[in-house]
């Protein structure tokens, strides 16, 4: 078994736009993945500006295809981008809101959804583990994964066809069966302000599911499609307030990984009283939130 990275931090220096904390996120959360989950540095890929390989449309696809092809059953891949998102007019027909959501690589050559779906996860072999950050602003379903899952404040509901149940609460783990997964509910029924689980896609005039990856999926995601993510001034320094703040919640939790909902109401917690943004997670496979662990 093999653990791989690939972490993206573009700071757009000289151009319109330019961001503060980029990189610096990356090479904090190289850092934490060399120093806590033991990743190997030569098999951590950094594209930043300062990098000889610039963070480019063509380099990104390229690294993400030869990732695709490079990892086996049983490997660990940790996907994490810093840098501007953006939005583009959905030309498949498949977004309720008809935008797709893309990240923008230094060359402002957009890359969307879509594209990171079909170039990357869709090659990705079964058995493969994959965990992916995306910092960005537009970003809550930026790689097209199946569930969504919404949190709000210290706590997570999942909702169903037939009513919201709660996940956890802010006493701690609570117990989950498989009574707990019921049908999610199509895009377009909205519950805001709440979380919960649901299909992410549905292409015009009728419900549509997308295919979910071979590969064990989960994505993190700094805001809702709509929102934009903070690139700001914390701790003495510029970071991205999604990538600050999950390092901050994972250093609390030194003998073992947090479970994902402690790991998101923990951000979440952090972000409420000064930031707007509300972070997403998302998998290509329904999670039992309690139970699964960021374990990298």
């Amino acid at each position: 078994m093999t653990k791989r990275a690939l972490l993206i931090g573009i700071n757009y220096r000289g151009q319109d736009g330019e961001l503060g904390g980029c990189i610096n996120d990356v090479k904090a959360v190289k850092k934490m993945l060399v120093n806590r989950f033991k990743y190997n540095p030569r098999r951590v890929l950094m594209l930043t500006d300062d990098t000889k390989k610039k963070p480019t449309r063509r380099n990104i696809l390229r690294y993400l295809r030869w990732f695709a092809r490079k990892l086996r059953r049983g490997d660990t891949f940790y996907l994490h981008y810093s840098g501007h998102g953006s939005r583009a007019w959905d030309r498949q027909g498949d977004e309720p809101d008809r935008f797709d959501e893309t990240i923008v690589p230094i060359d402002m050559k957009d890359i969307t959804d879509d594209e990171l779906n079909n170039l990357f996860l869709k090659r990705l072999r079964r058995g493969v583990k994959v965990f992916a950050v995306v910092d960005a602003c537009h970003s809550g379903t930026a790689m097209d994964l199946p569930y969504n899952y919404r949190f709000e404040g210290s706590h997570a509901r999942t909702a169903f066809k037939g009513g919201v149940r709660e996940v956890g609460s802010d006493s701690g783990e609570t117990s989950d069966d498989e009574s707990n997964d019921g049908e999610p509910i199509r895009e377009g029924e909205e519950h805001r302000g709440t979380a919960h689980v649901k299909l992410v896609k549905r292409s015009r005039g009728r419900a549509q599911r997308r295919r979910p990856p071979r590969a064990r999926v989960v994505m993190i995601s700094g805001c809702r499609d709509y929102q934009t993510s903070a690139d700001a001034y914390i701790d003495g320094r510029y970071q991205g307030a999604l990538t600050a703040h999950l390092l901050k919640v994972l250093n609390k939790y030194r003998s073992k990984p947090p479970s994902l909902k402690s790991l998101m109401t923990g951000i979440h917690a952090l972000l409420e009283n000064e930031y707007e943004q509300e972070p997403q997670l998302s998998a290509g496979h329904r999670l039992k939130l309690h139970r699964h662990r960021f374990n990298l």
